[in-house]
């Protein structure tokens, strides 16, 4: 069966590496590669400050990862509580939209825009991971 490509957000914990715009087929697998090639936790969908659903993916053992102060900072502008994420906001995090179906879709603009204003600068895209 053929995915589609979609366009998600990666956070990487290491600040040296950029934060960027990264097609990722809608498949475990993939989103899993994005993100180091970790287990998937739940993807924890949330409704952002102006209605745009979203989708976080992190690694399910986050235990010994690095903390992610990028994904921190987001968090907070997006009004949005660590707490939510149980297990810390450690590793990296891919963030995708989600449908109201809940089926996962590419990253609302809202979520770019929130980085502008947080001064976490977006790189183009890179292609997807086979």
């Amino acid at each position: 069966m053929n995915r589609p490509v979609l366009t998600g957000l990666l956070i990487p914990a290491d600040v040296h590496q950029a934060v960027c715009l990264c097609s990722v087929r809608d498949c475990a697998v993939a989103i899993s590669d994005a993100i180091g090639g970790h287990l998937l936790d739940d993807a924890i969908a949330t409704a952002l400050p102006r209605g745009a659903l979203a989708a976080f993916y992190l690694a399910e053992d986050r235990a010994g990862l690095p903390e992610n102060p990028r994904f921190a900072v987001l968090l907070a502008r997006l009004a949005l509580h660590e707490r939510t994420f149980r297990n810390g906001v450690c590793g990296d995090v891919l963030i995708l939209g989600c449908a109201d179906d809940l089926r996962d879709v590419d990253v609302p603009a809202e979520v770019i825009d929130a980085c502008a204003r947080c001064g976490i600068d977006v790189h183009p895209s890179r292609p997807p991971r086979s």
